[in-house]
Protein backbone atom coordinates (compact mmCIF):
# COMPACT_ATOMS: atom_id res chain seq x y z
CA UNK A 1 0.00 0.00 0.00
CA UNK A 2 2.79 2.12 0.94
CA UNK A 3 4.40 1.22 -2.40
CA UNK A 4 1.05 2.50 -4.46
CA UNK A 5 1.26 5.75 -2.44
CA UNK A 6 4.99 6.89 -2.68
CA UNK A 7 3.92 6.27 -7.00
CA UNK A 8 0.74 8.11 -7.18
CA UNK A 9 2.39 10.83 -5.24
CA UNK A 10 5.35 11.00 -7.83
CA UNK A 11 3.06 10.95 -10.89
CA UNK A 12 1.37 13.53 -9.05
CA UNK A 13 4.08 15.71 -8.71
CA UNK A 14 5.56 14.97 -12.11
CA UNK A 15 5.25 17.68 -14.99
CA UNK A 16 2.29 17.68 -17.20
CA UNK A 17 3.10 16.51 -20.55
CA UNK A 18 3.25 19.36 -23.13
CA UNK A 19 0.76 18.94 -25.83
CA UNK A 20 2.03 20.01 -29.13
CA UNK A 21 -0.14 21.65 -31.38
CA UNK A 22 -1.71 19.49 -34.48
CA UNK A 23 -2.58 22.94 -36.62
CA UNK A 24 0.47 24.89 -37.52
CA UNK A 25 1.90 26.77 -40.33
CA UNK A 26 3.68 23.84 -41.58
CA UNK A 27 0.27 22.00 -42.74
CA UNK A 28 -0.10 24.88 -45.22
CA UNK A 29 1.45 26.57 -48.54
CA UNK A 30 1.28 29.74 -47.70
CA UNK A 31 2.10 32.11 -45.17
CA UNK A 32 0.10 32.96 -42.37
CA UNK A 33 0.17 35.90 -41.09
CA UNK A 34 -1.88 36.35 -37.64
CA UNK A 35 -0.26 35.35 -34.63
CA UNK A 36 -1.24 33.78 -31.39
CA UNK A 37 0.78 36.97 -29.79
CA UNK A 38 -1.76 39.01 -31.01
CA UNK A 39 -4.76 37.08 -28.59
CA UNK A 40 -5.97 39.77 -25.29
CA UNK A 41 -6.02 36.88 -23.29
CA UNK A 42 -8.75 38.74 -21.20
CA UNK A 43 -11.27 38.75 -23.96
CA UNK A 44 -9.87 34.45 -24.99
CA UNK A 45 -11.87 31.42 -23.96
CA UNK A 46 -11.20 27.61 -24.76
CA UNK A 47 -14.10 25.66 -26.64
CA UNK A 48 -15.12 22.76 -24.79
CA UNK A 49 -16.86 21.49 -27.60
CA UNK A 50 -18.20 22.56 -30.74
CA UNK A 51 -21.17 21.98 -33.26
CA UNK A 52 -20.48 23.69 -37.30
CA UNK A 53 -23.63 25.31 -38.78
CA UNK A 54 -21.97 26.54 -41.74
CA UNK A 55 -18.89 28.05 -42.92
CA UNK A 56 -18.98 30.77 -40.64
CA UNK A 57 -21.12 29.72 -37.76
CA UNK A 58 -20.80 27.04 -34.84
CA UNK A 59 -22.11 26.40 -31.57
CA UNK A 60 -19.15 26.56 -28.64
CA UNK A 61 -19.64 25.50 -25.26
CA UNK A 62 -16.80 27.36 -23.88
CA UNK A 63 -14.88 27.09 -20.82
CA UNK A 64 -16.26 29.81 -18.19
CA UNK A 65 -19.21 30.21 -16.08
CA UNK A 66 -21.20 32.72 -17.32
CA UNK A 67 -22.89 32.25 -20.62
CA UNK A 68 -20.93 29.29 -21.04
CA UNK A 69 -23.02 28.12 -24.43
CA UNK A 70 -23.00 30.38 -27.46
CA UNK A 71 -24.25 30.22 -31.18
CA UNK A 72 -20.76 31.99 -32.84
CA UNK A 73 -20.43 34.30 -35.63
CA UNK A 74 -16.62 34.17 -36.91
CA UNK A 75 -15.51 37.86 -37.24
CA UNK A 76 -14.13 39.69 -40.58
CA UNK A 77 -15.26 36.42 -42.76
CA UNK A 78 -18.36 35.37 -44.89
CA UNK A 79 -18.87 31.95 -46.44
CA UNK A 80 -21.31 30.66 -48.51
CA UNK A 81 -24.79 29.90 -47.59
CA UNK A 82 -25.42 26.11 -47.22
CA UNK A 83 -27.60 25.57 -50.16
CA UNK A 84 -27.14 22.56 -52.62
CA UNK A 85 -26.87 25.33 -55.37
CA UNK A 86 -24.42 27.10 -53.38
CA UNK A 87 -20.66 26.09 -54.95
CA UNK A 88 -18.53 25.15 -52.13
CA UNK A 89 -21.32 25.89 -49.31
CA UNK A 90 -20.93 22.33 -47.81
CA UNK A 91 -16.88 22.28 -48.31
CA UNK A 92 -16.43 25.49 -46.38
CA UNK A 93 -18.48 23.60 -43.84
CA UNK A 94 -16.57 20.58 -44.02
CA UNK A 95 -13.49 22.09 -44.14
CA UNK A 96 -13.88 24.36 -40.37
CA UNK A 97 -15.16 20.78 -39.00
CA UNK A 98 -11.78 19.27 -40.43
CA UNK A 99 -9.71 21.82 -38.87
CA UNK A 100 -11.59 22.14 -35.21
CA UNK A 101 -11.45 17.88 -34.80
CA UNK A 102 -7.42 18.25 -35.88
CA UNK A 103 -6.48 20.80 -33.42
CA UNK A 104 -5.53 20.22 -29.72
CA UNK A 105 -7.35 23.39 -28.49
CA UNK A 106 -9.48 25.80 -30.09
CA UNK A 107 -10.23 29.25 -28.78
CA UNK A 108 -12.55 32.06 -29.37
CA UNK A 109 -11.76 35.58 -28.90
CA UNK A 110 -13.82 38.66 -28.87
CA UNK A 111 -13.01 41.80 -30.54
CA UNK A 112 -15.37 44.86 -31.21
CA UNK A 113 -19.07 44.55 -30.57
CA UNK A 114 -19.90 40.97 -29.15
CA UNK A 115 -22.90 40.29 -30.74
CA UNK A 116 -24.52 41.06 -33.84
CA UNK A 117 -28.60 41.76 -34.83
CA UNK A 118 -29.30 38.34 -34.42
CA UNK A 119 -28.19 37.81 -30.92
CA UNK A 120 -24.98 35.80 -32.36
CA UNK A 121 -21.36 36.00 -30.04
CA UNK A 122 -18.42 38.18 -32.73
CA UNK A 123 -15.29 36.02 -32.31
CA UNK A 124 -12.08 35.16 -33.91
CA UNK A 125 -11.76 31.55 -34.06
CA UNK A 126 -8.30 29.64 -33.44
CA UNK A 127 -7.25 26.22 -33.91
CA UNK A 128 -4.04 26.12 -31.70
CA UNK A 129 -2.44 29.01 -33.04
CA UNK A 130 -3.73 29.56 -36.10
CA UNK A 131 -6.58 32.02 -37.20
CA UNK A 132 -9.39 29.83 -38.53
CA UNK A 133 -10.65 32.68 -40.49
CA UNK A 134 -7.19 33.11 -42.37
CA UNK A 135 -7.22 29.45 -43.71
CA UNK A 136 -10.54 29.51 -44.80
CA UNK A 137 -10.19 32.86 -46.83
CA UNK A 138 -6.54 32.09 -47.80
CA UNK A 139 -8.10 28.39 -49.24
CA UNK A 140 -11.39 30.61 -50.63
CA UNK A 141 -14.01 28.35 -48.54
CA UNK A 142 -14.60 32.49 -47.84
CA UNK A 143 -14.28 35.93 -48.32
CA UNK A 144 -13.27 39.10 -46.78
CA UNK A 145 -16.95 40.79 -45.35
CA UNK A 146 -18.54 43.02 -42.43
CA UNK A 147 -15.04 44.15 -41.68
CA UNK A 148 -16.36 47.81 -42.88
CA UNK A 149 -19.51 47.79 -40.71
CA UNK A 150 -18.14 46.26 -37.70
CA UNK A 151 -14.43 46.29 -36.96
CA UNK A 152 -12.58 48.64 -39.82
CA UNK A 153 -9.65 48.66 -37.33
CA UNK A 154 -9.39 45.11 -36.75
CA UNK A 155 -6.01 44.43 -36.00
CA UNK A 156 -6.62 41.10 -38.20
CA UNK A 157 -8.52 42.92 -40.82
CA UNK A 158 -5.13 43.14 -43.13
CA UNK A 159 -4.34 39.50 -42.43
CA UNK A 160 -7.50 38.81 -43.98
CA UNK A 161 -7.93 41.47 -46.99
CA UNK A 162 -4.16 39.68 -48.08
CA UNK A 163 -5.29 36.07 -47.29
CA UNK A 164 -8.25 36.99 -50.10
CA UNK A 165 -5.78 38.48 -52.45
CA UNK A 166 -3.86 35.58 -52.54
CA UNK A 167 -7.20 33.20 -52.88
CA UNK A 168 -8.20 35.53 -55.91
CA UNK A 169 -4.99 35.68 -57.47
CA UNK A 170 -4.58 31.69 -56.97
CA UNK A 171 -8.46 31.30 -58.15
CA UNK A 172 -8.98 28.74 -54.94
CA UNK A 173 -12.39 27.36 -55.06
CA UNK A 174 -14.83 30.16 -55.01
CA UNK A 175 -12.14 32.40 -57.10
CA UNK A 176 -12.57 29.45 -59.63
CA UNK A 177 -15.55 28.67 -60.39
CA UNK A 178 -17.88 30.49 -57.12
CA UNK A 179 -21.51 32.73 -57.99
CA UNK A 180 -20.02 35.76 -59.24
CA UNK A 181 -22.73 37.59 -56.67
CA UNK A 182 -21.44 36.48 -53.92
CA UNK A 183 -17.73 37.14 -54.73
CA UNK A 184 -19.17 41.04 -55.40
CA UNK A 185 -19.90 41.30 -51.44
CA UNK A 186 -16.19 40.83 -51.26
CA UNK A 187 -14.63 44.24 -48.94
CA UNK A 188 -11.02 45.23 -49.93
CA UNK A 189 -11.36 44.65 -53.17
CA UNK A 190 -12.22 46.95 -55.99
CA UNK A 191 -15.22 46.29 -58.32
CA UNK A 192 -13.89 46.16 -61.66
CA UNK A 193 -11.40 43.43 -60.03
CA UNK A 194 -14.24 41.03 -60.08
CA UNK A 195 -13.76 40.18 -64.07
CA UNK A 196 -10.25 38.99 -63.40
CA UNK A 197 -11.73 36.29 -61.39
CA UNK A 198 -14.68 34.86 -63.61
CA UNK A 199 -13.02 32.21 -66.12
CA UNK A 200 -12.47 32.85 -69.56
CA UNK A 201 -15.25 32.19 -72.47
CA UNK A 202 -14.28 29.00 -74.17
CA UNK A 203 -13.32 29.94 -77.70
CA UNK A 204 -14.88 29.27 -80.52
CA UNK A 205 -14.16 25.77 -82.09
CA UNK A 206 -13.61 25.76 -85.90
CA UNK A 207 -14.66 22.47 -87.29
CA UNK A 208 -12.69 20.61 -90.08
CA UNK A 209 -16.14 21.07 -92.51
CA UNK A 210 -15.62 25.03 -92.19
CA UNK A 211 -19.06 24.53 -89.39
CA UNK A 212 -18.58 26.44 -85.97
CA UNK A 213 -18.60 24.98 -82.08
CA UNK A 214 -19.47 26.80 -78.90
CA UNK A 215 -18.99 25.06 -75.93
CA UNK A 216 -21.13 26.64 -74.06
CA UNK A 217 -23.74 30.23 -73.99
CA UNK A 218 -20.47 32.39 -72.28
CA UNK A 219 -18.77 31.55 -75.78
CA UNK A 220 -21.48 32.19 -77.85
CA UNK A 221 -22.38 35.75 -76.14
CA UNK A 222 -18.34 36.54 -76.35
CA UNK A 223 -18.39 35.75 -80.23
CA UNK A 224 -21.12 37.89 -80.42
CA UNK A 225 -23.79 35.47 -81.64
CA UNK A 226 -26.20 35.76 -78.71
CA UNK A 227 -29.16 35.45 -79.00
CA UNK A 228 -28.70 32.24 -81.12
CA UNK A 229 -31.42 30.56 -83.46
CA UNK A 230 -32.29 27.09 -85.17
CA UNK A 231 -30.12 27.27 -88.23
CA UNK A 232 -27.43 29.90 -86.93
CA UNK A 233 -23.80 28.30 -87.46
CA UNK A 234 -23.17 26.60 -84.12
CA UNK A 235 -26.43 25.98 -82.81
CA UNK A 236 -27.39 23.55 -80.13
CA UNK A 237 -30.72 22.50 -78.59
CA UNK A 238 -28.19 22.36 -75.21
CA UNK A 239 -28.34 26.87 -75.65
CA UNK A 240 -32.48 26.75 -75.56
CA UNK A 241 -33.08 25.73 -72.47
CA UNK A 242 -36.78 26.72 -72.27
CA UNK A 243 -37.25 25.33 -75.29
CA UNK A 244 -38.66 28.44 -77.17
CA UNK A 245 -36.52 28.73 -79.90
CA UNK A 246 -33.85 31.12 -78.61
CA UNK A 247 -30.75 30.42 -76.80
CA UNK A 248 -28.25 32.07 -74.56
CA UNK A 249 -30.87 35.17 -74.27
Amino acid sequence: MKKLIILLTILFLLPSPVVEAKVTSADFSFNLLAKASQRESEKTFRVKDWRVVDGDTADFILNRQQESSIKARFLLIDAPEINKSAPYSQSAKRRVNELLTQANHVYVEYEGPEKDRYQRDLVHVWVDDILLSEILVSEGYAIARYIEDYIPNSKYAQTIYESQDYARLNRHNVWRDGDSNYLAKAEGLPRDALSATEPAPAPVIQNPDGSVYYENCKAVRAAGAAPIRPGDPGWDPKFDGDNDGVGCE
